[in-house]
């Protein structure tokens, strides 16, 4: 219980080694539960959106884990709307179906630029080193925490 608090806390800092161990824990856990759900959802039907409702604690824990891992860069978490959100918005704004070479031209570049966000995203978090020692969102993490 004390392991489930602690992944879905937004406060304080994680590790890298602590990020990516709950990450790929979260990434069984949320497997898991999704495939339970498909499943259920054969044999059930429409009642089976009751059956989703776990994977409500696994993103919320996900969104927890990368704003800690945040913390630990020295960053506000509100960064994680750049990283998550903006290469969507970015994608919606251009419309898929695109004709015209300006059009075409516009896509790619939004495109281009929606994976470098992405790309940024997974270095900034799942791969550059904390700061050292403290700062403004706490001590730094031991080596795994």
């Amino acid at each position: 219980m004390q392991r489930l608090r602690q992944l879905l806390r937004f406060d304080g800092r994680l590790s890298r080694l602590g990020y990516w161990r709950a990450y790929l824990w979260l990434g069984v856990v949320g497997a898991v539960v999704w495939g339970v759900a498909l499943m259920g959802s054969l044999a059930v039907g429409v009642w089976a959106a009751v059956l989703f409702l776990p994977l409500i604690p696994v993103l919320v824990a996900s969104l927890a884990i990368c704003v800690r891992r945040l913390h630990d860069r020295n960053r506000s978490g509100w960064w994680l709307l750049v990283f998550m959100f903006l290469p969507g918005v970015l994608m919606g704004l251009v419309d898929g179906r695109a004709t015209q070479a300006f059009t075409v031209l516009l896509y790619l570049a939004a495109l281009l630029v929606a994976l470098a966000v992405i790309v940024w995203g997974f270095v900034e978090i799942g791969c550059r080193r904390g700061t050292l020692g403290d700062n403004r969102f706490g001590a730094e993490p031991a080596v795994g925490a």
